[in-house]
């Protein structure tokens, strides 16, 4: 409830929410931030499974939760928020459970883009 798709981290099968494939988008029944592309939901499922396979189910699990968020959606090249959406969120005081996954971006899109940090060297940043 909520969540675009999740991964199964034993399958790698992907399940996907409310998908309205005509539009190419997936919904999860949230007013703000709650529709984002297919292809950056499956990316983004997608690269979980990558992590998952790089560094072990085990070790892929205790990875910072705001790191992993965030990588999978640079990957994906998507946030479900868009930055003005995240701007009047926090002018306002309000959180939204998609704002992990924004800032998640934009620190993944910083140190992998701006400092040009390998992955292994961001994905041992702690949380």
């Amino acid at each position: 409830r909520g969540a675009f798709a999740i991964s199964r981290p034993f399958s790698n099968g992907i399940i996907i929410n409310r998908t309205d494939i005509s539009r190419k988008m997936v919904r999860n029944g949230r007013m703000i931030g709650g529709a984002r592309s297919l292809s950056s939901v499956i990316a983004h499922e997608r690269t979980h499974g990558l992590i998952r396979h790089r560094y072990g189910r085990l070790e892929a699990a205790m990875l910072p939760i705001m790191n992993v968020e965030g990588y999978c959606d640079y990957v994906a090249q998507e946030s479900s928020l868009t930055p003005a959406q995240y701007e009047a969120l926090k002018a306002k005081g309000q959180s939204d459970p998609a704002m992990p996954y924004y800032e998640g971006r934009m620190e993944a899109m910083y140190w992998l883009d701006i400092e040009e940090m390998s992955v292994d060297d961001y994905f041992s940043i702690p949380g």
